[in-house]
């Protein structure tokens, strides 16, 4: 829209007092709006990208993630025959439909994916799940990191978006999924113990790890991007279902800003910084 208003060959506005038929007409300088733009992207408030105007953005129509159709469907069938059950017996029959309702509404609201808007930088690491800090501590990674790093984790209750996203933007680089047991994702043990997937990033600034952990009753991780895929920063990178964990592992000269307790939004909460 900028170069179609400024750029006279195009857009054919032209200052009127300056304008003569049958010749070039002068151009708009358009670097101070250039320079206006890019003080947003050197401050992290703007990626460089357009505004989401896709469906889920902000003001616009929840978006669904596309795993939850499903159990959506199954749902929704589920409550219309206990519904038809209930009306063609009648009494206590109607119970199983009421107590079945709060269920079917519940569904959709698990598999909501909303935009999220927040800080972008390449200096700052964000939160890549919505959920609590249950630790942050220094743990051996080798399979990426190389040794000793800091892991903070990010436990996501059954009421939590479980939509994850990239903490940074760079490379997917190493991508291992290792089969396991599903005990209880706020212990320390499911990190190591634990069905996961590990997405290794590299990026501008260093190696990081995110790892995604099924839980007490998770079956089932999803994760978008493969070997050799970049990805941009807030973006998704899969999905966890029902109830789990994230793990991110930073190198151990990152400033963590996180500590157990703390509260995280996917996407938009700093949890650490890289050194400059």
């Amino acid at each position: 829209m900028i170069d179609e208003v400024l750029t006279p060959d195009s857009s054919r506005f032209w200052p009127v007092d300056q304008y003569q038929e049958g010749r070039g007409q002068p151009s708009f300088d358009k670097q101070p709006l250039r320079d206006f733009l890019d003080q947003f992207r050197q401050r992290g408030e703007w990626d460089g990208n357009p505004p989401d105007y896709r469906r889920g953005a902000p003001g616009g129509p929840l978006r669904i993630a596309p795993e939850g159709r499903p159990f959506i469907g199954a749902g929704l069938v589920v409550l219309v025959g206990l519904v038809a059950l209930g009306a063609w017996r009648g009494g206590w029959w109607i119970w199983p439909a009421v107590v079945w309702t709060p269920v079917a509404l519940w569904i959709p609201w698990f598999f909501r994916d909303p935009a999220r808007r927040g800080p972008r930088g390449d200096h700052l690491i964000l939160a890549p799940a919505d959920g609590r800090v249950v630790a942050v501590r220094t743990a051996p990674e080798s399979s990426f990191m190389g040794g000793a790093a800091t892991r903070v984790s990010v436990f996501m209750n059954v009421f939590d978006v479980h939509v994850n996203r990239y903490p940074v933007a760079g490379t997917v680089a190493h991508r291992h999924y290792r089969p396991g047991r599903f005990i209880n994702a706020t212990l320390d043990k499911a990190s190591e113990e634990n069905e996961q997937m590990s997405v290794g990033i590299r990026t501008v600034r260093g190696p990081l790890l995110v790892r995604q952990i099924a839980g007490l009753i998770a079956r089932r991780i999803v994760t978008d991007a493969a070997e050799g895929d970049r990805v941009r920063q807030g973006e998704r990178l899969g999905l966890i279902r029902f109830g789990s964990r994230v793990d991110t592992f930073v190198p151990p000269e990152t400033s963590v800003l996180v500590e157990p307790g703390h509260r995280t939004t996917a996407g938009v909460t700093i949890i650490a910084e890289w050194s400059t």
